[in-house]
């Protein structure tokens, strides 16, 4: 098939513009590209990659689904396909896409790669071990495949291996924002907090648009305190652990704080409840542990720069609504006013469903979530003001254990993607 030059030009233009990182621009000449000749496949895997760059992995799908649909036999579109499907939380359909790809052409590196990036993503590690390193094998010099190899390490806890490939990256190419990112996850599992710092630092100053890196970096700001240090060694300790063996941590540790409890009930009630109350904080901690930690970033003037809008959002409500709740509940032990504790269990209650509204791609799950916790705030609120004027002051009342059940719920809501993904 004879081609269009202007196609020609328009495809070399929008690709070249995607290797320089500049995705929409690229957009423009590959849908003048589409234009010029409605039927070519590789535009439309080239515009694919671009709108994945610029996380729009919906739009992303429909331009690749339609390359597939004009080259059925097109390997590239299958592996950038597996690619979008992992952006979209489908990890096993994007572990088929690869394979397919593989199938097609069997020794093509970067769809080894791809194909051990999607059993990454399904922490599959010891079956994306073999393939990235097989990648890797078929082309010493991809630094992705190297990358993602570092990172499974970490992820494995072969802390000396991860440091010694990490290494080898950083003197081969020392420009490489992907290597210093990794090496600033690196680095904060051993917990090298100021190290982590600057190569997240370095990373941004390579590819400023390198939002994970701006994450990476606002962890090691958070890091600086001890407690967000204690939860991030817990987060690496269960990211090394099966879903099998981390279901077996959890059973156990329900079983022990159940016979805890007997134990301490004999011994002194205020034992048994505060065993329980370090146990709840213990299992929710993950959700709140974020927007706490927020907060204290927002009180040093450097640091919060590293903010976005949300992350200050969700140290306003999660973190302040939290260390609100522990102040009431403080209060209401030192000075036995019944008004303060139906108002603590609501505040601190709704930092759980608040730290579900941010970073939330799904609209209704944020609407949920933010209806739940203001809902909650509320009811606690009502119910504490009620106790003046209440014979006998109690801490709940119908709305407000309905509002706590809620908020319970949402723990196991954030696994449902329909509303947070």
């Amino acid at each position: 098939m004879s081609q269009n030059p202007d196609y020609t030009a328009h495809l070399i233009r929008g690709r070249m513009l995607r290797e320089h990182s500049r995705y929409e621009d690229a957009i423009e000449y590959l849908d003048k590209a589409i234009g010029a000749q409605p039927d070519s496949d590789e535009a439309f895997v080239e515009k694919a990659l671009c709108e994945l760059q610029l996380d729009k992995p919906r739009a992303a799908k429909v331009s690749i689904d339609r390359a597939i649909s004009l080259d059925p036999e097109n390997a590239m579109a299958y592996a950038v396909k597996a690619l979008v499907l992992v952006d979209l939380d489908r990890e096993r359909d994007g572990c088929a896409m690869a394979k397919k790809a593989l199938s097609l052409e069997p020794h093509h590196a970067v769809f080894q790669r791809i194909l051990g990036q999607t059993y990454l993503a399904q922490d599959k590690l010891d079956k994306a071990e073999h393939w990235l390193r097989k990648s890797l094998a078929e082309d010493p010099d991809d630094e992705t495949a190297a990358n993602l190899l570092t990172n499974l390490l970490r992820r494995q806890n072969r802390l000396d291996e991860n440091q010694a490939h990490m290494q080898r990256l950083l003197e081969k190419n020392p420009e490489n924002a992907f290597t210093h990112y990794n090496a600033g996850w690196s680095a904060l599992q051993t917990g090298n907090i100021k190290q982590a710092e600057q190569h997240f630092r370095e990373s941004l100053r390579l590819d400023p648009n390198f939002d994970p890196a701006r994450e990476g970096l606002l962890q090691s700001f958070r890091a600086r305190s001890l407690f967000y240090r204690l939860f991030l060694k817990y987060s690496f300790f269960m990211q090394r652990l099966s879903g099998g063996a981390r279901w077996a941590l959890v059973i156990g540790l329900i079983v022990a704080v159940k016979i805890g409890r007997n134990l301490l009930e004999k011994v002194h009630p205020s034992l048994a409840i505060a065993l329980v109350a370090a146990y709840l904080i213990f299992v929710f901690w993950g959700f709140i542990a974020s927007g706490l930690s927020n907060l204290i970033v927002l009180g040093d003037r450097n640091a919060r720069h590293a903010l976005k809008r949300a992350d200050i959002l969700a140290a306003v409500t999660v973190g302040g609504f939290f260390v609100t709740g522990l102040v009431m509940a403080l209060g209401a032990v030192l000075v036995s006013i019944p008004i303060f504790i139906p108002i603590a269990i609501g505040f601190a209650a709704s930092a759980i469903p608040f730290s579900l509204c941010y970073n939330n791609d799904s609209k209704p799950g944020t609407i949920l979530f933010a209806v739940l916790g203001s809902v909650t705030v509320i009811s606690g609120l009502v119910t504490g003001l009620t106790n003046i004027f209440a014979h006998e002051p109690s801490p709940f009342n119908p709305l407000l254990a309905i509002c706590l059940l809620g908020c319970m719920l949402s723990t196991w809501l954030s696994s449902v993607k329909a509303v947070y993904r």
